[in-house]
């Protein structure tokens, strides 16, 4: 059963690369071509979750889909698409950048606090294992100044700096709170 379930594997990373070279042809398509080649795309995306449920070719299939809505606009469906990674492949590298991306869908839907809690879902699940903590915290400050909260915004650019102070995410997070401060 070994061998078969190898064999498999290796379909499914086969099947992976078909998904994605499908994809790179529909996001660079004329706009007339789209929806044949988006046809084409989707066929797959379903065969891979059906035939690969669990494997890589389920998580590319599931990454796919939500960049295909993406670019049609649909962020709620987007954001489903990059959380069922996370929840089908929680120990994957994908999950916690699937959960930034499923955060950032939520936020161009209108929906802060899903996005909130998305971040926080990151920070939670990911915080010893992921190089992008600092930016969920960055984002986590950024939509506090926006929900008019300039004390809790100020906190989590305060844990970049504190915590992760080597990171790209630092300048930005003290320029904020220099921003923040001279406003108060």
């Amino acid at each position: 059963f070994e061998y078969l379930g190898n064999q498999k594997a290796e379909k499914s990373v086969l099947a992976a690369e078909v998904i994605e070279s499908k994809l790179n042809v529909y996001l660079t398509a004329a706009d007339e071509d789209k929806a044949v080649v988006k046809e084409e795309l989707s066929s797959l995306i379903e065969a891979a979750g059906n035939d690969y449920k669990g494997l890589y070719a389920h998580m590319r299939a599931l990454n796919a889909e939500a960049q295909v809505l993406a670019e049609e606009g649909d962020w709620t469906g987007a954001a489903a698409s990059y959380i069922a990674i996370a929840d089908n492949f929680p120990d994957s590298y994908m999950a916690p950048v699937s959960l930034l991306n499923a955060s950032a869908m939520e936020e161009e839907s209108g929906d802060i606090e899903t996005a909130l809690t998305l971040l926080e879902r990151v920070i939670a699940e990911y915080k010893d294992l992921s190089a992008d903590i600092p930016e969920a915290l960055f984002n986590m400050g950024r939509l506090n100044e926006g929900l008019g909260d300039p004390v809790k915004a100020q906190e989590y650019y305060n844990r970049i700096s504190d915590d992760y102070s080597s990171s790209s995410w630092t300048n930005l997070a003290k320029s904020r709170i220099i921003a923040l401060n001279a406003r108060s």
